[in-house]
Formats: structure tokens, sequence, C-alpha cells
């Protein structure tokens, strides 16, 4: 390649290229060795994919099966009665944000689109210790992603584990505690389900970049609440799909990457006079 902002090859480059030529009955030979090989890794992969697709689509239609049927019979409160605490979090904008600051800064992107808490944080920002101290995240918070666009906004998950450092989060989320009879997890479940999933899309308000789902109308929301250790045992079950489940997607994603290497590998055996 020549050109800096337009990189090219010209024609007489192209033309001198040296090919490794095999006899005519060799070519055919390896090509029929290379269809077949790859036909069987065509089937192998798409083998993989299903069950990767399948695995990532099994807890939710579980859960959606499993509360289709307890929806109706379980007994139901307002979110605005289970809540013994909301609070929006921190504004700091992009220029107080820095890997040297104090804190570690949660942001709507932590709140992942499967509801589930995402690790690695990267901002962190300063604030004083009474700041630190009312705004600090701990095993059991519930995160509700308050404002963001229309399809992501409403995004939740429950820290399941004690943070690693002093965290605090930011103003497009409301951290919520609950009344003691109340199991965090089991409400970042309901979260989960089509049903509250209906009633959050009901809410949303604002413009066509930036969408809303204000705590006035979210107190409103509908839960469904058995005693509290049915929500632990419910809590419990999902948490070993969602763990089988999880090692079920490792375990063909792993499949779907050896596959490709080992694609590669058969091409470059195949021009290196490697193939039998």
């Amino acid at each position: 390649q020549s050109g800096a902002s337009y990189p090219a090859v010209n024609d007489r480059q192209v033309l001198e290229q040296r090919i490794p030529l095999p006899s005519l009955d060799e070519q055919k030979r390896i090509v029929a060795v290379l269809d077949q090989a790859f036909a069987a890794l065509d089937r192998a992969r798409s083998l993989a994919g299903k069950n990767l697709a399948d695995a990532e689509g099994l807890p939710a239609n579980y859960l959606h099966a499993y509360f289709e049927q307890e929806w109706r019979a379980l007994p139901k409160r307002p979110f605005s009665e289970i809540c013994s605490d909301t609070l929006i979090g921190l504004v700091r904008n992009k220029k107080e944000q820095g890997p040297n600051k104090a804190y570690d800064y949660v942001k709507m992107q932590h709140l992942g689109n499967d509801d589930r808490f995402v690790g690695g944080m990267t901002d962190r920002v300063d604030c004083s210790a009474e700041e630190a101290e009312r705004f600090r995240l701990q095993k059991g918070d519930f995160l509700f992603n308050t404002r963001n666009s229309r399809e992501l906004v409403g995004k939740s998950c429950v820290l399941e584990q004690e943070p690693s450092s002093h965290t605090v989060f930011n103003n497009n989320v409301m951290r919520v505690r609950f009344v003691a009879e109340v199991e965090p997890r089991y409400i970042a479940l309901i979260f989960r389900t089509r049903f509250v999933k209906a009633q959050l899309e009901s809410m949303k308000s604002g413009t066509t970049s930036v969408v809303a789902i204000y705590h006035k109308a979210l107190k409103r929301l509908t839960i469904p609440l058995p005693d509290l250790d049915t929500q632990r045992r419910i809590a419990n079950h999902f948490a070993d799909i969602d763990s089988r489940t999880l090692e079920a997607r490792r375990r063909n994603e792993t499949k779907l990457r050896n596959l490709a290497r080992l694609r590669k590998s058969l091409l470059q055996r195949a021009f290196a006079g490697g193939l039998t």
C-alpha cells in the first residue's frame, strides 16, 4: 500500500504477486477438501449460534412463563409502599470526572441492557465527605435509570456484591432501598418481566432523544409481592437459572471462537501444503 490519506495498491503490484500454484488436479483436491471441511464448520457454527441464542433467550422466556401463571394470584403493592428511601445521584459534568478522582462513579451505562449490573468502573469523581456518605452505594441497593434514550430508559439492577471501593452514583440513576419485608433481588427480577416493562413504557415522557421516567410516575408502579421467604426462594431459583445460562453462553461463545480459528488454520495449512 502507498498513500497516507488514501492507501492504494496499483495494478502492477497486484500483477507481480507470486501465487503458489500446484497442478490442476491438486488445486481441485484442495478445493474439495476445504469445501467439505468448511461445510462441516458451517454446520457446527450454525448449531453453536442457535444454542447461544437459545441460552440468551431462556431466562427471559422462563421468567415470563412463570409470572404469567403467578401474576394474578400474587398480592400487589404500589412501588411507593415498599421503598424506604429513594435518591437521585450526584451531578458531575465530564470535566469533573477523571481517573485520579477519589470515588468510583456509577453511570447509566453501568446498568446493562439485560438489567444486570456492569462492573469495570472507569469514571471517578470528587465530592465532600457528606456527599460521599449520602450517595454511597452498598450491597442490596436497587438502581434505576431515570433518563436515557426511549429504548434504554428504565434499565435497572441490584448490587448483589459489596462494591470493592467507595462508590457514588450519577444523577441519571435513582438509588432505591426497600423496607425490611422486601428482597431487592426479587424486585430486580420483577423489573425484568414484560408485565413491569409494559407499565414502565406507559410512564415514559420526553423528547425524541431524551426520555425520562419520573419518580412521581414510578411510585404508582404495581408490584406483585408474596411473603419474604417466597421472594427469596424465587430469587434464588432464577439466580440458579441465570448461572447455568451464563455458563452455557460462555461454552458456545468459546466454541464459535474456536471454529473461527479452525477455519483460519485450515486455510493456512492448505496453502502451506499441509492438507493430506
